[in-house]
């Protein structure tokens, strides 16, 4: 399997089931083709092995998420071979979407397996548990509130858009408030 070559070094970060590689060769974020031509095997050998669900990158053509036998395309749907997302909530790829916009995304974003029927993953670290990453209960996350409360018609996704509807809620019960900026 290719590594970070001499001369290179990577940063490696675990939070749970998910993750992050910064390849620290260079000074921005490497894209798949980069780490392709500078790390052969790397990514797919990543990918492929048995404890990891799904590793995502940023192509020339935009995010993707690579799998032991197929990749996805987040920006245009696009399905090679076998989704590695199949597994995972129907949302995941509006979240690594989200996630890919972040100017300190990792050259590489690595999730865990997870197998819905055991509610089963790994972790990256010593503990035992799914935050960080995609799948387990932690994708089920609730806003407890009044019946009455109006609800955003989409998904809410990430932590802005659970800021703005409490700032909304605000709004609506203290309508002379003074509003902190956005």
């Amino acid at each position: 399997a290719g590594g970070v070559g001499e001369g290179g070094a990577a940063v490696v970060l675990g939070s749970g089931n998910l993750g992050l590689v910064y390849l620290m060769e260079v000074t921005h974020r490497m894209t798949r083709e980069e780490i392709d031509h500078r790390h052969p095997g790397l990514l797919s050998s990543l990918a492929g092995h048995p404890h990891v669900g799904f590793v995502c990158v940023r192509s020339d053509a935009g995010p993707v998420v690579l799998g032991a036998a197929g990749e996805h395309h987040l920006l245009t749907g696009r399905v090679i071979g076998t989704d590695p997302l199949t597994p995972f909530p129907a949302g995941s790829a509006r979240h690594l979407i989200r996630t890919d916009g972040f100017t300190n995304a990792p050259d590489i974003l690595v999730n865990s397996f997870y197998d819905p029927e055991l509610d089963d993953a790994c972790a990256f670290e010593e503990l035992i548990s799914f935050h960080g990453g995609l799948g387990g209960p932690q994708t089920q996350p609730f806003i407890m509130c009044p019946v009455d409360f109006p609800l955003p018609a989409e998904q809410i996704v990430g932590a802005e858009a659970v800021h703005s509807l409490l700032l909304g809620w605000r709004r609506m019960l203290q309508p002379g408030a003074v509003q902190p900026p956005e």
